[in-house]
């Protein structure tokens, strides 16, 4: 196996999470998550499967990089970094992400217009 050096926006899309359904409440199944923590539970989900994700808004974790609950919503605090597991292995992603501490956005963030676009140094 060869290993060769991407950039994240080639193995990724990126998106933001939505603002959770006025309906939260403690007793709801699937837990609303901002990046930072649990901050309640709904009747609905956006993503099935645990996500890698940048805390993107924010006090004292922007550029966090996290992994959500599975059957979660995720809030419009944080950057979903999909991609296709088939291809990429998500607990690699999120490691590895982990390690280049990306709230150095001088150096991880490329900014273009109103569009932020890590990258992998």
């Amino acid at each position: 196996m060869s290993w060769h050096q991407v950039s994240l926006g080639d193995i990724s899309s990126m998106k933001y999470g939505k603002l959770p359904p006025k309906e939260t409440s403690p007793d709801g199944p699937y837990p609303v998550f901002t990046g930072y923590r649990v901050a309640g539970y709904c009747n609905e989900y956006l993503y099935e499967q645990p996500e890698v994700l940048v805390v993107a808004r924010g006090v004292g974790g922007t550029g966090d990089v996290k992994i959500s609950p599975e059957k979660c919503w995720i809030t419009n605090l944080s950057i979903v970094l999909a991609v296709d597991p088939e291809t990429i292995d998500k607990r690699f992603l999120y490691y590895r992400l982990g390690i280049l501490s990306l709230s150095r956005q001088d150096r991880f963030m490329k900014c273009s217009g109103s569009e932020a676009r890590p990258r992998v140094a």
